[in-house]
């Protein structure tokens, strides 16, 4: 199998298990990074246990990441944890908006290391939109990410 898309961009999904001074979250999780440009749109999720299945979950935008980290794992600076590869391979963004990134994505088993790891499919990650409506909540909301598997055709 081709383990690429024509006129696709890399994707890495790290397994981070934070260290001593890492602030910003308290537990291990998933970054979900994605090529774009000279950086990684970055989101974080909880850490995936179960890849058999469709599955969805909260998560965190985070700041652009540097784009060195596609490739790496190891040690992460002035003891905020380590990362680990889970995941790696290509992505087609079908949806690219403030709200919402959609991409198709084609896993390389070469660099997908998780012993259950998913096949090639889908990623959503959508912003999640507060019922009230207000501009303050609404940014405050978060953002959901669903994963469907192989739900595309990659010949």
């Amino acid at each position: 199998m081709n383990h690429t898309i024509p006129n696709s961009l890399r994707f890495a999904v790290l397994h981070h298990r934070i260290g001593s001074a890492f602030q910003r979250i308290p537990y291990d999780h998933f970054d979900w990074m994605f090529e774009d440009g000279d950086s990684l749109t970055t989101w974080s999720s909880p850490v995936i246990a179960d890849w058999s299945s469709d599955f969805g979950v909260t998560c965190d935008q985070l700041p652009p990441h540097r784009k060195e980290y596609i490739d790496y794992e190891g040690p992460i600076s002035n003891d905020r944890g380590e990362v680990s590869r889970v995941l790696g391979g290509t992505y087609l963004a079908i949806d690219r908006s403030a709200d919402r990134f959609a991409a198709r994505l084609i896993v390389d088993p070469k660099r997908s290391v998780h012993p259950l790891a998913m096949t090639d499919g889908e990623v959503i990650f959508q912003r999640m939109v507060d019922e009230s409506g207000r501009d303050d909540v609404l940014k405050l909301a978060g953002w959901s990410m669903v994963c469907l598997r192989g739900r595309y055709d990659t010949n």
